[in-house]
């Protein structure tokens, strides 16, 4: 497993990644059992027009889970395909980045420097899945390993750049206070280090590169609801339905890490007592590409 570094991330020493205009405003609603899987699950609901930051846990971040094959998409990597002129991937990874939450993991894996070349300039960090092929369940083993250090894993620097799309928006952040822990400033692939204390995640938002039209203010409801204590693993929903992304709590990620696979964490969520769907009145959540056809009505669509 290699754990590598992309342009500079974090926070000052110390400081939580607090959600700017974050909704607070939280209601809670009985599931109508939508989708069977689901009967059962409570409904937040998240006030939007609310603006003050939600106080609880530290730090959230992001997994988003790049390493598929995508067999069914016919003739190419589906994470490379654009919509809007803009690979699929890049587009999952900035919604996590536009969130914010952080630090962001990209667990690669199926032609895995093509997707880092598409993600070139991004603020995130990647982690290499060997075992891609055995399905998602091994993508969240490795995203969760990435970020508890519960192995050694190899760093070394990844692109550098400004913000994401060229325009500087992330190139300014502050470097987090263990990069230095890692090694010398040009660290080598290979070079072994365990990630740091000071990088504690409490909980995760796990993502699918697969899936564009995910907006940020849908990861932000899945935080402001985690954070207003209503939830310690949360699905984002549309109309009812469970979609994608999720968050879990980082109680969950010895679990998480146990899963085998292509189910992720489905389970966990469907059957945890402590679940909730998020309605987020966004209909990405539901959307994917997995095929030609998908892609042909993205596009037809303009994304929507």
């Amino acid at each position: 497993m290699r754990l590598e570094d992309g342009p500079a991330i974090g926070r000052r020493p110390g400081e939580l990644n607090t959600l700017p205009d974050l909704p607070v405003a939280v209601t809670v609603e009985q599931g109508d059992g939508g989708d069977r899987r689901d009967a059962g699950l409570p409904v937040v609901r998240v006030d939007d027009g609310a603006a003050t930051a939600v106080d609880g846990p530290g730090t959230v971040a992001g997994v988003l889970l790049a390493a598929g094959t995508g067999s069914r998409f016919a003739d190419g990597n589906k994470l490379l395909a654009t919509v809007d002129g803009e690979p699929i991937v890049r587009r999952a990874a900035r919604t996590l980045l536009d969130a914010p939450v952080e630090p962001v993991v990209v667990v690669t894996g199926h032609e895995a420097e093509r997707v880092r070349g598409a993600l070139s300039s991004l603020p995130v960090r990647f982690v290499h899945n060997d075992d891609y092929a055995a399905g998602q369940a091994t993508s969240v083993r490795t995203g969760v390993r990435a970020l508890t250090g519960g192995a050694d894993v190899a760093v070394s620097r990844g692109s550098s750049g400004g913000g994401h799309g060229g325009d500087g928006e992330h190139g300014d952040r502050q470097a987090h206070g263990d990069r230095q822990a890692h090694g010398d400033e040009g660290s080598h692939e290979g070079d072994t280090a365990r990630p740091q204390g000071s990088e504690r995640v409490d909980a995760a938002v796990f993502a699918l590169g697969d899936m564009p039209f995910v907006t940020p203010a849908t990861v932000r409801a899945l935080v402001a609801a985690y954070r207003a204590g209503h939830g310690t693993a949360l699905a984002a929903a549309y109309r009812g339905e469970r979609g994608n992304p999720v968050l879990f709590d980082r109680r969950y990620f010895d679990r998480l890490a146990a899963v085998e696979g292509d189910v992720g964490g489905r389970e966990l969520l469907v059957h945890g007592d402590d679940s909730a769907l998020v309605e987020t009145g966004d209909p990405g959540v539901r959307r994917d590409v997995d095929t030609r056809r998908d892609l042909s009505r993205a596009r037809d669509s303009g994304g929507e």
